[in-house]
């Protein structure tokens, strides 16, 4: 599979649902006051550099439509906040190092 996305495709759907059902199907963005309905699995390591990641749960965000929209095209700046608040609860060991394999170099 390419870099673009079939919305219908059950690996998608199913890693979707499974964002939403860890985040209790409300908006994970700080401040956000979670008076939007519509959700969207928002991909932490982006869909296209990270194909490895695409159905890693830990590598979603729930995020209302509006808080989406705000991030979209800045993805890099909002990724520690992001990881943090996805991360298993007490850690997963595994999932640090292959996140962090995937980290961006720092200048």
């Amino acid at each position: 599979m390419g870099s673009s996305r079939d919305y219908s495709d059950p690996k998608y759907t199913a890693w979707r649902k499974r964002v939403f059902r860890r985040d209790r199907w409300r908006c994970r963005m700080p401040g956000c006051a979670g008076t939007e309905r519509r959700l969207n699995a928002h991909h932490i390591k982006r869909w296209a550099s990270h194909p490895e990641l695409r159905y890693v749960v830990a590598n979603g965000l729930s995020l209302c439509l509006t808080c989406h929209e705000r991030v979209t095209g800045r993805e890099e700046e909002f990724e520690a906040t992001f990881s943090a608040l996805a991360a298993p609860a007490g850690g997963d060991f595994r999932l640090s190092i292959l996140m962090g394999r995937h980290a961006r170099p720092q200048n």
